[in-house]
């Protein structure tokens, strides 16, 4: 769906409000009736009445929504005075409700919702940073999620929903005789619709930290707000359950590629059944990764190819070129590499499942799991919530919308009963 304008969103939503009100008259009038005084005919049109209520509300909360995302909010004019921007500063008068030494930083969160609201979008109640500040912030974001670090496809829209199309079966082939005519062959498509989903995370700190200016403070503030909403969106990518405002994550998608090893240790063959899945079915990469828990790697680590019976065997471990990777690597142009495939470990994965203490492996062409990123982080603060105030503590509650979708399910394996010794 385009950016609604706000003209069209005006007329429309003055429609389908007009509509609301006749249809919502006309179910008064009948009710209000006894039966006695009914005629049937208006009897049986309650139920339709009542759908098309429904219909048009849910019309029109789908404009409201649409009205709301467009987009990250700007201030004209911050570009040369990006770095007068102090999120400590922010953060810390945020919390107390003191902007004595937060004077240019209550300025630009002013235009910022000034703008919000001209434009149309959700403040969603807290203090929303800037876009002209946003690059940076989202940049450090991004090298913290792991997700990111696979190929994701990741994506910045400025609409809500998303629709993106989904292969769903291939071209048939035909062998045909001279001159008969090849039979048709139709691709099936469908679409995938995404929309935002609310990430947010708590930081605290010790009130003492006053300086909040110092460079060094600044920076640590910046990575924490990374550090936490990054693990937030991997924990969502991976497992969320694609209900109670979460995206569906990849061990919750309907056709993805499972491996069993029964609340056991990996075993050389059992991995190698993990890479055989997407390629029996044609959903193979060159450039898939492995994502496993650090204890895991350990686990694996131990592990040896004895294929030859020779029982020295090789590690499935190995250096890969940086080639063979979507990006990383270390000084001397290598990943680290699994059975011919690079991994990053994640403590985002599960180590609870099965028996209980079963560990989460997860495997494929990540290409194919798109990531969607909408609008400004928003930030707010407060030093009374929970116990804040006994401990002398502000909380900073930071949010960010996201969603995932799966393109090709079959290009991933799941195995979520891997012990870890």
């Amino acid at each position: 769906m385009d950016p609604v304008t706000p003209q069209w969103a005006e007329e429309i939503t003055a429609e389908l409000k007009n509509q609301l009100g006749e249809i919502g008259e006309d179910l008064i009038k009948i009710k209000s009736q006894s039966v006695e005084d009914v005629d049937q005919r208006f009897v049986d049109r309650i139920d339709p009445l009542e759908k098309a209520l429904e219909t048009v509300q849910t019309k029109l909360e789908a404009i409201e929504t649409n009205m709301v995302r467009q987009g990250p909010v700007s201030v004209p004019g911050l570009e040369d005075t990006k770095e007068q921007f102090s999120f400590g500063k922010a953060l810390y008068a945020i919390g107390t409700n003191d902007w004595e030494g937060a004077g240019f930083e209550k300025e630009v969160f002013d235009a910022a919702k000034k703008n919000a609201q001209a434009a149309g979008n959700d403040s969603i109640g807290g203090f929303i940073v800037p876009a002209q500040y946003i690059p940076d912030l989202i940049e450090l974001l991004r090298s913290k999620i792991v997700l990111n670090q696979v190929g994701t496809t990741v994506m910045t829209p400025r609409a809500s929903p998303i629709e993106i199309p989904k292969h769903t079966t291939g071209a048939t082939g035909f062998w045909v005789g001279e001159n008969k005519l090849i039979p048709e062959s139709s691709e099936a498509f469908g679409m995938i619709s995404m929309t935002p989903k609310m990430a947010a995370s708590l930081i605290k700190t010790s009130k003492r930290l006053d300086n909040l200016s110092d460079p060094a403070v600044e920076a640590v503030i910046r990575d924490d707000l990374a550090k936490v909403l990054a693990r937030q969106v991997d924990l969502a990518g991976l497992s969320g359950i694609g209900s109670a405002n979460q995206p569906g994550g990849l061990a919750n998608v309907v056709g993805i590629n499972t491996v069993t090893m029964s609340d056991a240790a990996p075993t050389y063959d059992l991995l190698q059944d993990v890479i055989t899945e997407p390629d029996a079915d044609n959903a193979a990469a060159d450039t898939s990764w492995w994502i496993i828990h650090p204890r895991m790697r350990g686990t694996l680590a131990k592990i040896r190819d004895d294929t030859g019976g020779t029982g020295l065997g090789r590690p499935l471990f190995m250096d890969l070129p940086t080639s063979q990777a979507s990006g990383g690597g270390d000084s001397r142009g290598f990943v680290s590499g699994l059975l011919g495939f690079p991994y990053i470990t994640s403590t985002a994965l599960r180590t609870n499942l099965g028996s209980g203490s079963s560990h989460e492996i997860f495997y494929g062409d990540f290409s194919q799991l798109l990531m969607a990123i909408w609008g400004n982080i928003v930030i707010d603060a407060s030093d009374q919530a929970g116990d804040a105030f006994q401990r002398h503590q502000l909380w900073f509650k930071v949010t960010q919308e996201v969603d995932f979708a799966v393109r090709h399910a079959e290009s991933f394996t799941y195995v979520n009963d891997a012990l870890a010794a």
